[in-house]
């Protein structure tokens, strides 16, 4: 059994059942509560203990404050007296305080959210999870007569279940980096090289695919290049034949009756039905008529039945530019962005995802940051999914710090009011 679970064995349902009286909520909220709090006090006390003068100072609370692990034994009949409840909460405010120092107000807030308690409640169970842990610690410290560096070593023991044992709203928090398990066991090794394997042969496949088409579209186009080519030359000549030329008249000018049945083009405004003239009938002396009036005469009836329908077509420019205009301004509308910040351009996450699909547009950023003595702050914008914009805000920590960015040189704050399509925005200073 590790280390946490022995802490929670400790918290009875009746012992949970006087904490939900205590504070005015459900039975099943408050259990879940109390087991965030005590893991999350107890990553608070492994982050705090980063030296030997950090882990001196945790020996010097736990022998000062009597925290000897009485109390375990005792929490059941504290639970049930209101005033003695209400003391351990007020010893166990200093020492989260302490330890915690400026995370204990982002850990209530996340603790509210996921166990669906007030934050008044996540306060007071995160103060009471205090004096428990550090019970515990001190029963193991005597139990094993541990001193520094017996201390050191256990925390190193029980580091990576605590922290793996976080959700990620409050592992963001304490910004730990979990640990990788690079040792492969013996019977993972064959099959992991297999894999390797059989990556290797589809990404050979992927590039000599490409080439293989392409070889076979040549082959094809010489083959059908050279039958075309037969094809031509085995083909009689053609034997022209002239035919004599009748005289014309003017009727040989008018269109066909099987042209004027054919289907109208696109480009070609059409005269409407309405407007069609009728068929004239000619007296055998208009038929001498020149060809040159005939024709001029045809050619004005289509030019005025052709100029009706254009007018129609004819748009308000003024129109066009006022939709224009106001599909601009809806656009700039959506993204706005605080004083003083500044956006992330283009298409850096995934959709709808923390994930960095484009680590080169923060290329920028890099190149202020490293090997200097510049900060940055990344806040979430108000606007929008919030969680997405923490876990973006987050991820963007992440993958500057394994480019090589210091962990001090990063902040991420509290969420500010603006918009944008990624959903959080940066700022640099000196």
């Amino acid at each position: 059994m590790d280390f946490l679970s022995k802490i929670k064995n400790t918290i009875t349902a009746k012992t949970v059942e006087n904490l939900a009286t205590f504070l005015g909520e459900k039975t099943d909220n408050v259990e879940s509560g109390i087991g965030l709090c005590l893991n999350s006090f107890m990553a608070g006390v492994l982050k705090y203990a980063h030296s030997d003068v950090e882990l001196k100072n945790i020996i010097n609370v736990l022998n000062d404050g009597g925290h000897t692990g009485d109390i375990l034994n005792n929490i059941e009949s504290f639970s049930s007296n209101f005033e003695k409840t209400q003391l351990l909460v007020t010893i166990g405010n200093n020492i989260s305080s302490h330890f915690l120092a400026n995370k204990a107000q982002l850990l209530v807030e996340k603790i509210s959210g996921i166990s669906e308690i007030r934050k008044t409640s996540a306060s007071s169970l995160l103060s009471l999870s205090a004096p428990i842990v550090l019970g515990f610690i001190g029963k193991t410290m005597k139990e094993h007569n541990f001193d520094l560096v017996g201390l050191r070593n256990h925390f190193k023991e029980i580091n990576e279940p605590i922290i793996n044992s976080l959700p990620p709203a409050i592992n963001n928090i304490f910004q730990f980096k979990k640990s990788v398990n690079t040792s492969v066991p013996g019977n993972l090794q064959s099959s992991n090289v297999a894999k390797k394997e059989k990556i290797k042969s589809k990404v050979n496949l992927l590039v000599i695919l490409p080439w293989l088409i392409l070889g076979i579209a040549g082959l094809s186009v010489l083959y059908f290049a050279k039958f075309d080519k037969k094809e031509t030359t085995d083909m009689p000549p053609a034997t022209i034949t002239e035919k004599p030329q009748e005289d014309l008249i003017p009727e040989d000018f008018l269109p066909d009756s099987s042209v004027a049945n054919l289907p109208i083009e696109k480009n070609i405004v059409p005269i409407p039905s309405e407007v069609k003239p009728e068929p004239i009938q000619k007296p055998a002396d208009e038929v001498k008529k020149s060809p040159e009036t005939t024709q001029k005469q045809s050619d004005a009836e289509v030019k005025k039945e052709v100029s009706k329908p254009a007018e129609k077509k004819e748009t308000n420019p003024q129109e066009k530019n006022t939709k224009e205009t106001s599909t601009i301004k809806n656009s700039e509308s959506e993204i706005k962005t605080p004083a003083g910040w500044s956006a992330i351009n283009g298409t850096a996450f995934k959709k709808n995802s923390a994930e960095i699909s484009n680590s080169s547009i923060l290329n920028v950023i890099l190149s202020q940051l490293k090997n200097s003595n510049k900060n940055i702050s990344i806040s979430p914008l108000s606007s929008g999914n919030r969680t997405l914009a923490e876990d973006r805000a987050y991820a963007l920590r992440e993958m500057l710090i394994e480019k090589g960015v210091s962990e001090d040189q990063i902040t991420v704050s509290k969420s500010v009011s603006g918009s944008n399509p990624n959903g959080i925005v940066y700022r640099i200073s000196n």
